[in-house]
């Protein structure tokens, strides 16, 4: 063989070899960004597992008056616990109390919004409110997408309800 052949043979041996660690690298990346999805899937899995939980879980009415506790507070303190940044807390709206039909149950309603959150930050949100020594229950949740996010964050709007006795 000639020396060009040989140098034509090496050339392809290196291209070959230069494929198969760019291929193998490429499988490594793969492979990371599955697990780590596979992981992202389980936790939102257990996250949504909780909130069925929680939300199946029935309370008695605790007062015989409107609740009156500080819930900025335990906002506060739910998401330092959490280890959740307090400017995250976007703020509450009150809404119109409901009348719990043939009772003389209220639910007092407040709606929570919190903003850029990733769903594990969400969760051990959550943890650090059940926690929390009041009656406020989870009632409703929305999450929205933040797509100026580069990472998966979500503005979540939580409607909290606290029984009560309306009484006359």
């Amino acid at each position: 063989m000639s020396r060009s052949q040989w140098l034509l043979i090496a050339v392809a041996a290196m291209l070959a070899v230069l494929a198969l660690v760019w291929a193998q690298a490429h499988a490594a990346a793969a492979a990371a960004e599955r697990q780590a999805a596979v992981t992202g899937l389980q936790q939102t899995a257990a996250a949504i597992a909780e909130l069925h939980q929680l939300s199946s879980v029935r309370d008695a009415v605790p007062s015989a008056r409107r609740p009156d506790e500080d819930l900025v507070g335990s906002v506060h303190r739910a998401l330092r616990r959490a280890g959740v940044g307090e400017d995250r807390f976007v703020g509450l709206q009150h809404r119109d109390d409901r009348q719990i039909p043939d009772s003389q149950v209220q639910v007092q309603r407040v709606q929570l919004r919190l903003r850029a959150l990733q769903v594990h930050e969400l969760g051990s949100f959550f943890q650090a409110w059940r926690g929390e020594p009041n009656p406020w229950r989870l009632s409703e949740l929305q999450l929205t997408h933040d797509r100026r996010s580069e990472d998966d964050r979500y503005d979540v709007t939580v409607l909290l309800a606290a029984p009560y006795l309306a009484l006359q």
